[in-house]
């Protein structure tokens, strides 16, 4: 099974495939648009974006990644 988790800073992706099945590990990252004094310089192995799973099919997708300066570019701050 494909399995998905967050809460951990940094982000983290593989795919194993099982005969014609695709399985992947994802760590998602975090979504913040600040500096977090508390963590002083682990903030630089943070990844700040979304993450958008397409064309999902029994646990296999598409991975689309946007990083907080695009959307930032797209909308706005």
């Amino acid at each position: 099974k494909s399995s998905t988790q967050g809460h951990a800073h940094t982000y983290d992706h593989a795919v194993r495939t099982r005969g014609n099945q695709h399985i992947h590990g994802l760590v998602v990252g975090v979504y913040s648009d600040y500096h977090m004094d508390y963590a002083g310089p682990a903030n630089q192995l943070w990844r700040s974006q979304i993450v958008i799973k397409r064309n999902v099919c029994d646990g296999d997708y598409d991975l689309e990644t946007i990083n907080i300066r695009r959307l930032r570019d797209a909308y706005g701050s």
